[in-house]
């Protein structure tokens, strides 16, 4: 089908692998074939601290 030209979105890279954007993924297993399953969204992560370094541990 890639060579077909039927998923456009999908191309060689400079590697000779091909790839494809990831919101393009579920057009593309759609059209073969594939049943597309709803992953619920990951909750956003919370920003990390800042690291204390043993010298600011002792000091405070």
């Amino acid at each position: 089908m890639i060579l077909d030209g039927q998923l456009p979105e999908v191309e060689m890279n400079e590697h000779g692998r091909y790839e494809a954007p990831r919101d393009s993924l579920p057009r593309i297993a759609k059209a073969v074939g594939l049943t597309v399953a709803e992953l619920p969204r990951r909750p956003a992560r919370k920003p990390a601290g800042r690291a204390v370094l043993p010298n600011e541990a002792a000091a405070a």
